[in-house]
C-alpha cells in the first residue's frame, strides 16, 4: 500500500506541479487539490517535503495563509533531511507566500538565503530565480535602483541556461521597476517582450500579469478605453484560473481607471470586491491598496467624513510592510484630505512626508505632482517663499513650463518688497539701539572668536597626535604582519604564507577546476654538510639554493622554505606532467651550480616529490602528504632525483 501511495504521489506530482517561475502560482482544479491534500496524509521523508512545496504553489492564488504554512513545514522537514534541493525548493515557496502576503522584507531575506544556498549548490539555474526574486521583493519595497541591478544579473544567468520564464518574468518586472521610476520610455518595450514570450511559453497567468502593465502605461498615457481592455481581459483570465490574488489586482486597477472617467459609483464597486479578495487570501499590500483606493473614491464623492479610517488603515499596513511608495501615496492622500477639511498645517506636513519619500525611491512622476500641490497649498497660504521652493521642485521633476514660476518669482518679490519697506521703517526707530548693541556684539565675537581658535588648536594638537599614533601602530602591524609570514634566513614566505596562498588556490580550484601542482623539495645530504663545514655553511647553503629556485620558477608560481632544509612549491595552472618538466629543469640547475663556502666550493643535490591537487581527490593535506611520501620514495631511490605522487622516478641522476 506505501509503495502504490509513492507511485501516485510521483504521479501527480508530475501532472500538477510546476517548479515555480517568478510571480507564478501553481494552477489546478479542486480535485486534484483535494487528491494532493489526501496523499500528504501517507507521504513521508522527502516525498512530503516536495508535496507540501507543491502545495504551497497551488495554494498561493488561493489562500496566502495555507501557502505559508505548507512551505514552512516543508522547509522544516527538509532541513531535518539535510536535504539540499528540498530546501532550496521550500525557500523558493516560502519567500513566495511571504511577499504575497505583503511581508516584503521578510521574503527578501529568504530570497536572499535561497541565492546563497543555490550558490553554493552551483545551481545556475535557480541562481537566476533567486536574483529575480530579490528584484520583485525590492521593487514592493520601492527601492527600484537596486531591483533593477539584480533583474540585470537575473536575466544574465537565465540567458545562459537558456532558462526562457525566468528571462520572461525578469523583463517584465523590469518595466515594472522603470515605470515606478516614470521611465515608461524603457518600461513599454521591457512589457511587449515579457507578453511575447509569455504567450509562447503558454503562460496565461503571467501573460495577463503583463497585460496588467501595459494596460498601466496606457492609462498613464491617458487611453482610458485601451487600459480598461487590457484590465477587464486580465480579469477574464484570472477568474478562469481561480487565482484570487490577480482577481484583487485586475479590480484594484479598474477602480483606478473608472475613477479617472468619473464612474465613481463604478470604482467604489470594484474597490469593495478587491478588498473582499484580499480579505480572503489575507494579502497585506492588497488589503492596503484596496483600502487606500476606497479612501480616495469616498474623498472624490464628497464623504471626507468616511475616508479617514480606510486611509489610515491602509497607511499602518505599507508602513509594517515597510513600503515606501503605498506609504507615500497615502501621505499625499491624507494631506490633501487634511487640506480639504481646513487643517492646513496638517495637511501641508503630510505632502511634505509624501514628497520626501518619493524623492528618496527616485519616483520622478509622483514627486512633480506633489510639489504641485504644495505649491499650490503655500501659494494659497501668502508663504510664496515655500511656494516658489516646491514649484522650482515641479519644474524639475515635470520640466514643464516655466510661466507658473515666473509668476510665483513677481509675487514673491513683491512681497519682499513690501516687507522691506516695512522692515526700513522699523529700524529707523532702533536704529541707536542697534549702534550700541553691534559694538557689544564686536566684543563678544572677538572674545568668541578667541575661544574657537584656542579650542580648534587644541583639538588638531589632539587629532595630530592621534593620527600619529596610529600610523605609527598601522606600520607596525604590517611589519609584523610580513615578519611573521617570512623566513628569516633566506628571506622566502614561509610555511604559514604558503599554507595561506594553499587554501586560496583550494577554493580557486572549487571554483573554476583548473589544476595546480605541489613540489615537495629536499637538500640532499643536508646534515653531513652542516657536520662536516658548520651551521654557517649550512646557512649559506640555503640562502643559494633559494636563490636558485627564485629564478627557476614562473612569478604566478609560489615557493616558501617549508622547514629545516625543505622547500615547497605551489605550481599554478599546471598538471603533473608541466610540473615533472619544471622540477627536473629546478634538480638540474641546482646540481650544475657549485656553492662557494669559505675556501670550500661544494655541489649540492636535491630530491623533488611531485602531487596533483585534482588527482589527490581536492584535499590539500592529502596532496601535500602525497608529495612528501613522492620525496621520500625519491631518497630511498638514491636521491638526486624527481618523483610524482605515484612512485615513478624521473633522470635518476
Amino acid at each position: 500500500m506505501k509503495r502504490w501511495n509513492q507511485f501516485l504521489f510521483i504521479i501527480l506530482f508530475t501532472l500538477f506541479y510546476v517548479p515555480a517561475v517568478p510571480g507564478e502560482s501553481t494552477t489546478i482544479s479542486p480535485k486534484q487539490l483535494a487528491s494532493m491534500e489526501k496523499l500528504l496524509g501517507t507521504a513521508e521523508g522527502p516525498e512530503r517535503s516536495r508535496l507540501l512545496s507543491s502545495l504551497s504553489g497551488a495554494y498561493l492564488g488561493i489562500s496566502v495563509k495555507k501557502s505559508l504554512a505548507c512551505s514552512s513545514q516543508a522547509l522544516s522537514l527538509a532541513e531535518k533531511l539535510n536535504n539540499p534541493e528540498l530546501k532550496a525548493l521550500a525557500m523558493q515557496q516560502l519567500g513566495r507566500a511571504q511577499c504575497a502576503a505583503g511581508n516584503y522584507r521578510i521574503g527578501l531575506q529568504t530570497f536572499k538565503d535561497l541565492l546563497a544556498l543555490q550558490k553554493k549548490r552551483d545551481n545556475r539555474k535557480g541562481i537566476a530565480y533567486a536574483l529575480n526574486r530579490i528584484g520583485y521583493a525590492l521593487t514592493d519595497l520601492g527601492r527600484y535602483e537596486e531591483a533593477l541591478a539584480y533583474y540585470g544579473d537575473s536575466l544574465e544567468h537565465a540567458r545562459e541556461v537558456n532558462d526562457l520564464p525566468t528571462i520572461a518574468s525578469s523583463l517584465n518586472e523590469m518595466g515594472v521597476a522603470y515605470w515606478y521610476q516614470g521611465d515608461v520610455d524603457s518600461a513599454l518595450p521591457k512589457f511587449q517582450d515579457a507578453y511575447r514570450m509569455f504567450m509562447q511559453l503558454n503562460d496565461e497567468k503571467n501573460a495577463a500579469m503583463a497585460e496588467i502593465n501595459m494596460g498601466l502605461l496606457y492609462h498613464e498615457a491617458g487611453m482610458l478605453p485601451e487600459a480598461i481592455a487590457k484590465y477587464k481581459s486580465s480579469l477574464e483570465i484570472f477568474r478562469k484560473l481561480g487565482h484570487r490574488e490577480g482577481i484583487g489586482t485586475a479590480f484594484i486597477n479598474l477602480c483606478s481607471a473608472y475613477r479617472d472617467t468619473h464612474k465613481l459609483p463604478e470604482a467604489l464597486a470594484v474597490a469593495k470586491k478587491a478588498l473582499m479578495e484580499f480579505q480572503t487570501t489575507g494579502d497585506q499590500q492588497g488589503l492596503a491598496d484596496a483600502n487606500a483606493s476606497i479612501g480616495a473614491i469616498l474623498f472624490i464623492q464628497g464623504k471626507r467624513a468616511e475616508v479617514e479610517p480606510y486611509v489610515k488603515k491602509a497607511l499602518v499596513i505599507y508602513r509594517n510592510l515597510g513600503i515606501q511608495n503605498g506609504e507615500a501615496d497615502l501621505c499625499g492622500q491624507l494631506g490633501r484630505l487634511y487640506i480639504a477639511t481646513g487643517k492646513r498645517a496638517k495637511g501641508k506636513a503630510f505632502l511634505k512626508k509624501a514628497f520626501k519619500i518619493y524623492e528618496q525611491i527616485k519616483s520622478k512622476r509622483e514627486a512633480a505632482e506633489i510639489s504641485r500641490q504644495l505649491s499650490h497649498a503655500y501659494e494659497e497660504d501668502g508663504d510664496y517663499k515655500s511656494a516658489l521652493f516646491f514649484a522650482n521642485r515641479y519644474l524639475f521633476y515635470s520640466k514643464k513650463s516655466r510661466q507658473s514660476i515666473e509668476k510665483l518669482k513677481l509675487q514673491y518679490e513683491k512681497k519682499r518688497l513690501e516687507n522691506e519697506k516695512k522692515l526700513a521703517a522699523r529700524e529707523m526707530k532702533i536704529a541707536e539701539l542697534k549702534a550700541k548693541r553691534n559694538r557689544l556684539i564686536q566684543m563678544f565675537m572677538g572674545v568668541f572668536l578667541l575661544i574657537v581658535l584656542l579650542v580648534l588648536w587644541i583639538l588638531y594638537r589632539s587629532f595630530k597626535a592621534k593620527k600619529n599614533a596610529n600610523d605609527l601602530l598601522g606600520t607596525l602591524n604590517r611589519r609584523l604582519r610580513v615578519q611573521s609570514m617570512t623566513d628569516a634566513l633566506t628571506g622566502l614566505p614561509n610555511r604559514r604564507s604558503m599554507l595561506d596562498a594553499l587554501e586560496v588556490e583550494s577554493s580557486r580550484y572549487d571554483r573554476n577546476r583548473v589544476d595546480f601542482a605541489l613540489l615537495m623539495v629536499d637538500i640532499d645530504n643536508f646534515k653531513e654538510i652542516n657536520d662536516s663545514f658548520g651551521h654557517e655553511a649550512g646557512d649559506e647553503v640555503l640562502k643559494a639554493i633559494s636563490l636558485i629556485f627564485q629564478s627557476c620558477v614562473r612569478q604566478t608560481d609560489s615557493m616558501c622554505r617549508w622547514g629545516g632544509e625543505e622547500f615547497f612549491f605551489l605550481l599554478r595552472d599546471t598538471d603533473i606532467e608541466g610540473a615533472t618538466i619544471l622540477a627536473e629543469k629546478i634538480r638540474k640547475e641546482v646540481a650544475g651550480t657549485t656553492v662557494s663556502v669559505g675556501k670550500y666550493k661544494l655541489t649540492v643535490t636535491i630530491t623533488i616529490g611531485i602531487s596533483s591537487f585534482s588527482k589527490s581527490g581536492s584535499d590539500i593535506t592529502r596532496a601535500i602528504s602525497q608529495a612528501d611520501r613522492a620525496m621520500y620514495v625519491g631518497k630511498e631511490a638514491g636521491k638526486n632525483r624527481v618523483s610524482t605522487a605515484s612512485g615513478l622516478m624521473l633522470n635518476d641522476r
